[in-house]
């Protein structure tokens, strides 16, 4: 039989408010290193989970910059070798172009809700580890409380507010050549800085509405956790 060692050292972890963890009494309590073993390898496992998600991610914007891109040189070209407009297929072709960004948008903010997810789990290793030898508390670099889904300043800036944008630009310009019968150019501007003004704002919008439910339900699951002595 394989003898097991045993940790003889173990911290309760209480709740930590405003990103601080407090400290907790010191229980005696024997941890197997099998254990120790098990918690190592599932948090390995979830970084690789995490690098996954932001490699996913990366293809799906990549994805659709090459189709705008692709799509842009495509139209430009139709206009240099017809030498008119082809508004119709622009439209069309538009239109596609920003149904699929609204799909790659709505497809980043869940790959980000992942990541959060996988972040929480490898915080709370982290909190396990700590609890376990609280002299290392001071050399951990990483944070080991429970991140927010609600981003703020530049934090709120990611790939999917950067697909916001560039889909924002690509129903604007739609909007701009569904106006071909306006005759009068700034007229036509003026309505399309509107709308990309608009297409921006509910983009930004659904991002944090987005971002204040997901923390609502985090917020109710750890309650229940709490009541049931999760």
């Amino acid at each position: 039989m394989v003898p097991i060692t045993f940790t003889t050292v173990y911290r309760s972890i209480q709740k930590r408010e405003d990103n601080n963890m407090e400290k907790a009494p010191i229980e005696l309590r024997e941890i197997p290193e099998s254990v120790n073993a098990f918690m190592l390898a599932e948090f390995n496992a979830l970084s690789e989970n995490r690098r996954c998600e932001i490699q996913r991610g990366q293809v799906y914007v990549n994805i659709y910059l090459l189709l705008t891109s692709g799509v842009a040189g495509f139209l430009t070209v139709m206009v240099q070798i017809s030498k008119q407009q082809i508004d119709r297929l622009s439209e069309w072709l538009l239109f596609l172009l920003f149904f699929l960004g609204t799909i790659t948008f709505i497809r980043v903010i869940a790959r980000g809700d992942r990541i959060i997810k996988f972040n929480r789990a490898m915080n709370r290793i982290r909190r396990y580890f700590v609890g376990i030898s609280p002299i290392i508390q001071d050399y951990v670099f990483l944070p080991i409380n429970d991140p927010s889904y609600i981003r703020k300043g530049f934090e709120r800036i990611g790939l999917q507010s950067v697909v916001g944008l560039i889909n924002s630009g690509v129903g604007t310009t739609l909007v701009y050549l569904i106006q071909h019968e306006i005759k009068n150019y700034t007229q036509r501007i003026i309505i399309s800085a509107i709308v990309f003004i608009g297409l921006l704002s509910l983009h930004e919008l659904y991002i944090w509405l987005h971002s204040v439910v997901a923390e609502k339900k985090k917020q109710v699951a750890m309650s229940e956790n709490d009541k049931s002595g999760g």
